[in-house]
């Protein structure tokens, strides 16, 4: 079903069930207090839902933990190691940081 159609549907129902729920409360009907507590209910477990839905879609903000577990005379370093083009890489952008900050106290800049 198209977008606009589903939002026609969506509108003529809600349409719909306003007329029905202004006519049972002009009538003084009991069954206008029952359908109202129903809908409140059926509200309520949406409301549950879908906010335990978004809490399980949430993703963790921080990286997971890293224990590091040594046994008896063995060294173990899982951590990440640079290559050598990161490495260069790394030292060309520290030393063009540290010339742009020579360059501004020597401004008196900085």
């Amino acid at each position: 079903m198209s977008k606009n159609k589903s939002i026609f549907v969506t509108a003529l129902f809600a349409v719909m069930l306003t007329a029905i729920l202004v006519s049972l409360y002009l009538l003084k009907s009991k069954v206008y207090l029952v359908f109202i507590g129903l809908l409140g209910l059926y509200g309520f477990l949406c409301a549950a839902s879908n906010f335990c839905q978004w809490l399980g879609k949430e993703s963790c903000l921080l990286p997971p933990m890293r224990i590091n577990v040594k046994a008896a005379g063995e060294e173990k370093d899982d951590y990440w190691k640079p290559d050598p083009e990161w490495a260069e890489t790394y030292n060309r952008i520290k030393e063009e940081f540290d010339a742009e900050l020579g360059a501004a106290g020597e401004d008196g800049n900085g």
